[in-house]
């Protein structure tokens, strides 16, 4: 046996998924370590500039980079490792359609656990977003690419029948309700702005 040998922690295996993305409860093992070795995980991202963020009532664990403004404060100079992405118009459009439908599942549906949706479900809040000129089938194919596109960045997934989805708890996490407000406003602007 190598005496020089590394050995890993007990915490290894929540601390790797993290890395890769969101960890939900569903995920036993890994959830369980980020409840029971939380303030370790804390303190190890914490030395690379990353915040653990655990929301134990929506079931959800992730790491957030720390903002400019904290960054900043500390006069760390350390650089992003987690890039940021602008997203485009019609992503941010869709992701505010989806948080708003979870915003109402939290309200409203009591019975079930996932917040699904079809396109058929999104589309007449999509359809009133996008420019007019735009017919149904169009307005159908844009929103089918853009979910994808949010798919890929996994507030979504594939769930039950060919065109439903369900939203994804982090999404919530991500999209607070104070700016999904703003970013109502700022898209009813621009839509009127286009309009005019």
């Amino acid at each position: 046996m190598n005496d020089n040998a590394i050995q890993t922690r007990p915490e290894s295996l929540a601390a790797i998924r993290l890395l890769q993305g969101v960890i939900y409860s569903a995920d036993a093992n890994a959830w369980q370590q980020v409840l029971t070795y939380r303030s370790d995980l804390e303190d190890y991202f914490g030395r690379i500039g990353l915040v653990l963020m655990v929301a134990e009532d929506d079931g959800l664990a992730y790491l957030r980079q720390r903002s400019d403004d904290e960054r900043d404060a500390d006069g760390d100079g350390l650089p992003r490792l987690m890039t940021r992405t602008p997203l485009s118009l019609n992503v941010t459009m869709l992701c505010v359609i989806l948080r708003d439908e979870y915003r109402r599942f939290e309200d409203i549906d009591l019975d079930n656990t996932r917040c699904t949706v079809t396109i058929d479900d999104l589309l007449p809040t999509w359809k009133s977003m996008q420019p007019s000129k735009h017919d149904d089938v169009k307005n159908r194919e844009t929103l089918v690419a853009t979910m994808r596109k949010v798919e890929q960045m996994s507030v979504v997934a594939k769930f039950g029948e060919a065109d439903e989805y369900e939203i994804k708890p982090i999404l919530k996490a991500r999209m607070p309700i104070d700016s999904l407000v703003e970013l109502k406003n700022q898209i009813k602007q621009h839509i009127e702005g286009k309009s005019s």
